[in-house]
């Protein structure tokens, strides 16, 4: 599904843990590729914090609470 998504260009992308299982090298291949030909929106779960640098706006679930990070 992710590389169907990543020949197109939707307007809407949503990824659960795109970067899960992945070794580092090529969980940064994934985010180089998604900088390189954004859709529109890309609305990501993950439990990496080193994905907050590939995005415009971060939010927050920890703990039960939901709060905007600053990028």
């Amino acid at each position: 599904a992710l590389a169907t998504a990543l020949v197109t260009t939707p307007d809407l992308l949503a990824i659960d843990e795109a970067d899960s299982h992945l070794d580092s090298d090529t969980a940064s291949l994934v985010q180089d590729v998604l900088r390189a030909k954004p859709p529109r929106y890309i609305l990501q779960s993950t439990q990496y914090t080193d994905t907050r640098q590939a995005s415009d706006h971060v939010i927050l679930l920890e703990n039960g609470n939901i709060r905007r990070v600053d990028v």
